[in-house]
């Protein structure tokens, strides 16, 4: 029996996480609470709590799962929590019975009944609803009777019904309501109730009401093994087994007998007390039973045997020996809450073997096989020597007791290869350690480098080793090839030489093949045929057509075999795998987007036309006639992605051998089949950009959304498959979308972005991996809903208010109309003056005595006969009326251009007047001159000003400055100031002389910068300040003129 249960637990099972201690994988899987790490190998989520207290499966396929800390569905990709936020009661969650669309939720302090579709909550208490619940404490919520729904409490039963939605208490006569009833089970044969409670097991008949209790009797065997009943598990409508606080018991309905069943007696296991949590069916005979204190038991009821499963149990590890819960989805896989997480039995469809082998608690490697080719065993190398499986009972041994040798030798090796020769020995190459052969008969191992005198072996790594009919040994290492003749021992190492195009292109060689007469050789740059009539090598690559886009260039072959259409396939570091011709000498190649990326090592060819491999990503099946590709990965059982390169064989009853660095697989390629089973997917979860969630979505599910979320995430799943990573989806959104779209199993979720307010359907669908589709779309309608001022009665009074809006502004044009005119009218008027202003300043800044100044003082120099001071003050009077007509005709003129025409009118009046005055420009070091624009014409008024009425009344010591400063972002501050005698002595002087003349300079630039502010945005002022000194003196006139200015 213990060997059937291996071979049941062998093939049902894959283990995702927890590995075995030495053999086979149990198929198991923990989900633990880790609040360090953000995602989970298999989960993108978390359970609420790693305490898992109860497990229920949906119609759908959704599993739900109680906790310490609440309630979680699980979609097979992530976990969503289910809380007191969501209307769940705050509690451990001790059951879950699912019905339809609703969840009845039993928890340690009251009843919850959640409306999955509706996603409405309603919560129980027995202080407030004493006539629908007795007891907040539930144990069970039973299945379905009748359209009933039994509620097992500490304080008796509740029943609801499920059409009218309603509770009510039964009431049964001589019943004692102190009893805790823990579990319930209907017999309809006989129409009685099996009521197992905290004082024994309770028969109520509903015929006549009758009671019968059955106790448990110490040392009497047909009673019950302890009379604190956990729960029950019904075979039939005759048999019926009962776990208690002490172990199990089969109960016989029809006879009323009980026999007690001592597990204890039927396994290893010695615990004192077996305290049963569950009990569910495992097969047709047997059952699984978890208990509170000692793992888990599979009980075959019809053998009578049994077997411990158990967390220190080498073979079948689970995570925690404190099971609450046990149960059996809709796949056939195993869940098992534990008191330290989720533990999962998956069903192995794909019926992939996997063996993991350890040593002083080290997970080994695997590196190559050999078949015995007697009594289903094989020869298996390790990193620490070498293993014997065997392939019936799926023991595993160490080579010394296997041979039963004498012989250490191989025990703490690093294995590579096998040969098995004619004589019955075994060729054993090692990495560094050189090459032995082991005499089985004489059990006694031979050192080759010594036996052959062949010392560069010693510290080689013997990959691969063939025996060619001249009695020629073929050695494949990373020194080269070696060839070895048995009868004339002698050897000859063939190397690679750079400079004969005939040598072997690479020393790492790492497989052989005997073929055509030729050797076929894989190597670390390509693939070479050794030639037996000229002693040589010919070497093939890949076409640059078939590397063209890679970043390296990497022609590693690894393993090479014939396939049934005449062409040699090949593994390779980076183009996938490889198909040789001989006949035309060239490759191709099964390299495909998918794939990139995939290094394929070792290739089997089956009895159906399929090469099979081990890759870099796991095992990949390849159809000769289709090319078709299908991969296999650790969701279906893999020992792990990463393969080896050698470890491969096909054994001569038909099992394809791979073995990787957690163990190795073995399978039969008749058993590997294509899922079949119609896809039936649900949306898991739709996320909106407000964070708002909605969870698990159904057919015709309606989904209404306000304007602010009309952006989302959906996120979909198959329920119902095994090999969920083969699944294509297609959706579409009625509405928005063009064409239906289609993502691979990797992206299960879409999103769209600024929907507008109206109604859309969205409708997915769902493909297996052999392209069957769902005929049947599941479509889920979300209404995005407008805004209040998108409404239509919103948009009617907009229309109103607009309606009288234009007879307004119908009425208000004409007077707009004719304050524009009006305006246009004032700005040319504007314009107008600011040109004669323009032209004034301009006639006063080239008035005729100017002009006569300078011809009288040109003239003067020319008597004085100084040629050269009349050619400059000619040249510089030149220049400034350039600059002068310049700068009237642009708007605006830079900075530079003024303080030029400034500088070259303060040069003329020096040397007219006599050098009588001194005067000095500064500009701040922040002012860029070049590239800062002014008004021009506005400065030269103001300084001839000064010098005219303050600086040419004082005799001497004369001194004029002007100075610019920028005083804010879009301000400059000019200062001009003379130390004349001011402007009250000036206008004296006037009134004495009897001069009526009048300045009109400074005024007419004022009106100009007034009317220039008027019409632009720019911003002027002017202010003149008299100077005075401390005995009220005129020493002066300072006038400061801001002005705006552009970059």
């Amino acid at each position: 029996m213990i060997d059937r249960l291996r071979h049941i637990i062998a093939t049902c099972f894959v283990l995702f996480v927890v590995f075995n201690m030495y053999g086979q994988d149990n198929a198991l899987l923990s989900y633990v609470l880790n609040k360090d790490i953000a995602t989970n190998t298999s989960s993108q989520s978390y359970l609420s709590s790693n305490i898992v207290t109860s497990i229920e499966q949906d119609e759908n396929g959704m599993m739900w799962l109680g906790t310490k800390r609440g309630l979680n569905s699980y979609d097979s990709y992530s976990f969503e929590e289910y809380n007191q936020i969501d209307g769940i009661i705050n509690a451990t969650i001790t059951d879950i019975r699912a019905v339809g669309d609703t969840l009845f939720i039993g928890t340690e302090k009251g009843l919850t009944i959640y409306d999955v579709k509706n996603k409405q909550v309603t919560n129980y208490f027995s202080e407030i609803d004493s006539l629908v619940i007795k007891n907040n404490y539930i144990y069970y919520i039973s299945q379905p009777i009748d359209n009933k729904l039994v509620i097992c409490t500490k304080g008796g039963t509740s029943v609801y019904n499920l059409k009218t939605k309603s509770f009510y208490i039964p009431k049964i006569n001589n019943y004692m309501p102190d009893y805790e009833v823990r579990y319930i089970e209907y017999i309809p044969t006989n129409n009685s109730w099996l009521v197992a409670t905290s004082k024994g097991l309770v028969i109520y008949k509903d015929d006549n009401q009758a009671l019968r209790h059955f106790y448990s009797i110490n040392d009497i065997e047909n009673t019950l093994p302890d009379n604190s009943l956990r729960c029950m598990h019904k075979i039939n409508d005759e048999k019926i087994f009962i776990g208690t606080s002490n172990g199990i018991c089969e109960y016989n309905a029809l006879n009323n007998n009980i026999k007690r069943i001592n597990l204890n007696d039927l396994t290893a296991s010695q615990s004192p007390r077996l305290d049963v949590s569950n009990i569910i069916s495992f097969s047709e005979e047997e059952l699984l039973i978890s208990t509170y204190t000692n793992g888990l038991y599979l009980f075959n009821y019809k053998e009578n045997t049994a077997t411990h499963i158990s967390k220190f149990d080498k073979r079948y590890a689970i995570s925690e020996n404190y099971i609450f819960d046990i149960y059996k989805d809709n796949l056939g896989s195993i869940w098992v809450a534990t008191f330290t997480g989720l533990n999962r039995f998956e069903n192995n469809f794909a019926k992939f073997s996997t063996v993991n082998i350890y040593e002083n608690g080290s997970l080994l490697s695997i590196n190559y096989f050999l078949d015995l080719q007697y009594d289903d065993n094989i020869l298996i190398g390790t990193e620490s020597g070498i293993k014997v499986f065997n392939t019936r009972d799926e023991s595993i041994v160490d080579f010394k007791t296997f041979f039963n040798s004498n012989e250490n030798h191989f025990e703490s090796l690093y294995v590579y290869s096998f040969f098995l020769d004619d004589d019955n020995r075994i060729w054993v190459g090692t990495r560094n350690s050189g090459l032995y052969i082991y005499d089985i008969e004489k059990d006694k191992v031979i050192d080759v480098s010594e036996e052959y005198a062949i010392p560069r072996l010693k510290h080689a790594v013997v990959r691969e080793l063939v025996l060619d009919e001249y009695d020629n040994m073929w050695i494949a290492t990373n020194m080269g090839l070696c060839r070895l003749n048995l009868k004339t021992k002698t050897h000859l190492f063939y190397n690679a030489d750079k400079k004969n195009i005939n040598a072997i292109p690479n020393d790492d060689i790492f497989d052989l093949l005997l073929a055509d007469s030729l050797i076929y050789i894989t190597t670390g740059d390509g693939l070479s045929t050794y030639h037996y009539d000229k002693d040589s090598f010919v070497t093939y690559h890949l076409s640059d057509s078939l590397t063209r886009g890679d970043v390296v260039k990497n022609y590693g072959f690894f393993d090479i075999v014939e396939g049934e259409d005449g062409r040699y396939y090949i593994g390779s570091y980076s183009n996938g795998m490889l198909a040789f011709s001989p006949d035309t000498k060239e490759f191709k190649t099964s390299r495909r987007a998918d794939n990139i990326g995939r290094m394929v090592y070792a290739i089997i060819p089956d009895n159906n036309g399929f090469l099979w491999a081990s890759t870099s990503k796991g095992i990949m099946k390849y159809s000769l006639a289709t090319k078709e590709i299908t991969n296999y990965d650790v969701n279906d059982g893999l020992q792990g992605s990463e393969f080896t390169p050698n470890a491969f064989l096909r054994s001569k009853d038909g099992f394809i051998f791979f073995g990787g660095f957690n163990g190795f697989n073995y399978f039969r390629p008749a058993d590997i089949k294509l899922e079949t089973r119609i896809p039936e997917v649900v949306v898991t979860k739709m996320i909106t950009n407000t964070g708002k969630r909605y969870r698990y979505l159904k057919d015709g599910d309606t989904v209404h959304l306000s304007h602010k979320n009309n952006s989302f995430e959906i996120e979909f799943a198959t329920l119902n498959l095994f090999r969920k990573n083969q699944v294509i989806y297609s959706y579409i959104l009625d509405n928005y979308d063009k064409e239906w779209s289609y993502n691979e199993a990797n992206h299960r979720y879409i999103e769209y972005s600024k929907l507008r307010p109206g109604t859309y359907v969205f409708k997915l669908n769902a493909a297996n991996e052999v392209n069957i589709w769902n005929e049947n779309p599941i479509e889920l309608t979300i209404i995005i809903h407008p805004a209040w001022y998108q409404r239509w009665i919103f948009k009617i009074f907009v229309l109103l208010i607009l309606l009288l809006s234009v007879l307004i502004i119908i009425q208000q044009r004409a007077k707009i109309i004719y304050q524009r005119r009006e305006q246009k009218r004032l700005v040319t008027e504007l314009e107008t003056q600011m040109l004669q202003l323009k032209q004034k300043t301009l006639q006063l800044q080239m008035n005729p005595h100017v002009i006569f100044n300078t011809l009288n003082s040109i003239q003067q120099y020319i008597l004085n006969h100084d040629v050269d001071n009349a050619v400059t003050y000619l040249s510089s009077f030149s220049k400034l009326m350039r600059r002068i007509l310049n700068n009237s005709n642009e708007r605006y003129i830079s900075l530079s251009d003024e303080v030029e025409a400034v500088d070259l009118y303060l040069q003329l009046e020096s040397m007219r007047l006599g050098n009588r005055f001194k005067y000095q420009i500064n500009i701040d070091d922040d002012i860029d001159v070049q590239n800062t624009e002014i008004a021009p014409l506005i400065i030269q008024p103001f300084v001839e000003n000064a010098i005219i009425h303050g600086l040419i009344p004082k005799k001497n010591d004369c001194f004029l400055s002007v100075k610019f400063s920028k005083i804010s972002e879009d301000k400059i501050l000019c200062v001009v100031e003379d130390n004349g005698v001011g402007r009250k002595f000036s206008e004296k002087m006037k009134q004495e002389k009897g001069s009526s003349h009048k300045s009109y300079g400074m005024s007419v630039t004022r009106r100009r910068l007034e009317t220039l502010t008027k019409i632009s945005n720019d911003d002027f002022s002017i202010e003149v300040v008299d100077l005075y000194d401390d005995n009220a003196n005129a020493i002066g006139t300072r006038v400061n003129i801001i002005f705006s200015f552009h970059d």
